[in-house]
């Protein structure tokens, strides 16, 4: 039975989780990157406080955690990750399922990553200050180094990043090349200084440094090579609503595409509809995105596909024998995504406002071929739909061993903060 102070607690507004997959991962990678300092520091001879960090120690640290920042974003890494967590979860019991639930907070592991090599850059800047091995000139190159991945950093911090989607693009974008321009010339000044009077072919070609930011330079330069340009078929489903209808060879069902009007220009990340018969993929997008209606209004015949992850958290879902999947709006591509998988028994349910009027029967007609068991709530008709309690007597009513949903932010945060609160796995967002 339950007590009154249970029943307290659970109609209480749910309480935002303070330590999060994420938030580990952040702070858990420079913990280990502090290790590897007291490692270095206790096995120095003579005093450890001023024997230091050598820069070129330093420079090559930096060079790693940049480079493992940058391999844990590339598509087959973040899939071949989720894919691998999935299979070793699978079918284990709710303690093991739960822990493997962690791997939602893979993006914490790039931030981390990438702050490491902040604060590698940080030690560096320090360990030049007090050698007279490297002028001014170096020290300052390194300091604007701090500066620039600091605010690529910044702007990818979850509020401004929200507030400013463009502007964080950019600057992820130009500030990345900038860091990487500037690596090369300072990676030449402290290899070149740390041996002086030896060729550059020797001083700097045999160095780890050089061959990491070979790697990383790589990896940057990697997706742009594989930018394609598709034609593309633009549909306006409703007032509200576009498809996309892309041109593609061997489109994956489920798989993230970053598409952008132009190389260079803004882009935005969907999930790719593959439908029986039909060639190619549907994009789904709501017009009141900014960069939607310019589309609308100004159709082009052909849109740039970017390189992108191609699984995303939902398919995390798939750790859990039955779920139910609550969508919002546009995001029943992410529902259909996840019945398009190989994956276990599932339940969609698409909250939605009018449907064939915001969507048209057209679309309802194929997406309910997709998925013949949708269960539609249409919040026109109920018009005090509670996402979370929803959640919470499906999940009951089900006996499903999570929940999943998808959709608007604040609306995903609410219903998933709530049901771990009641202890019920969830996934999505």
């Amino acid at each position: 039975m339950n007590s009154p102070h249970a029943e307290r607690d659970r109609d209480a507004p749910p309480r935002r989780r303070r330590r999060t997959a994420y938030n580990f991962f952040v702070a858990g990678v420079p913990a280990v990157n502090a290790g590897v300092v007291i490692g270095h520091l206790a096995g120095a001879p003579g005093d450890p406080l001023e024997a230091g960090v050598p820069a070129h120690v330093a420079l090559r640290l930096v060079l790693l955690n940049l480079l493992i920042a940058i391999l844990l974003r590339t598509g087959p890494v973040t899939d071949g990750a989720y894919r691998a967590v999935v299979a070793l979860g699978r079918g284990k019991s709710p303690v093991v399922r739960r822990i493997a639930g962690w791997a939602e907070g893979y993006g914490g592991l790039h931030a981390g990553f990438a702050l490491s090599a902040t604060l590698w850059f940080l030690v560096m800047n320090h360990s030049m200050l007090w050698s007279d091995l490297y002028p001014p000139t170096c020290v300052a190159v390194n300091g604007f180094l701090v500066v620039a991945l600091a605010g690529v950093q910044v702007s990818a911090v979850g509020p401004a990043r929200r507030r400013a989607p463009g502007l964080f693009r950019v600057l992820h974008r130009t500030g990345t090349w900038l860091v990487i321009g500037l690596l090369w010339l300072q990676m030449d000044f402290v290899l070149a200084r740390r041996h002086r009077g030896t060729p550059w072919t020797e001083a700097v070609l045999p160095a780890p440094e050089f061959w990491l930011l070979v790697a990383i330079t790589a990896l940057v330069v990697l997706p742009w090579l594989l930018l394609r340009r598709v034609p593309v078929e633009v549909v306006r489903v409703s007032g509200e609503v576009v498809e996309f209808r892309l041109v593609l060879r061997r489109p994956r069902p489920g798989a993230l595409v970053v598409v952008s009007r132009t190389p260079l220009g803004t882009c935005h990340r969907f999930t790719l509809v593959v439908e029986p018969g039909r060639a190619g993929a549907t994009l789904v997008a709501s017009r009141r995105l900014d960069w939607v209606s310019d589309l609308v209004d100004f159709p082009q015949s052909h849109l740039w596909v970017h390189a992108a992850p191609s699984s995303s958290g939902s398919y995390l879902g798939h750790l859990h024998p039955s779920a139910i999947f609550i969508v919002t709006g546009t995001a029943i591509t992410e529902g259909l995504a996840r019945l398009a998988r190989n994956g276990n028994r599932t339940e969609l349910v698409w909250v939605v406002r009018g449907p064939v009027r915001a969507y048209g029967m057209d679309f309802v007609d194929r997406v309910e071929a997709l998925a013949p068991d949708l269960v539609i709530v249409d919040t026109s008709v109920q018009s005090d739909v509670d996402l979370l309690e929803m959640a919470r007597e499906l999940h009951a009513g089900a006996g499903a061993d999570a929940v999943g949903v998808a959709g608007g932010r604040e609306a995903v945060r609410r219903v998933r903060d709530g049901l771990a609160h009641d202890g019920v796995p969830t996934f999505g967002g």
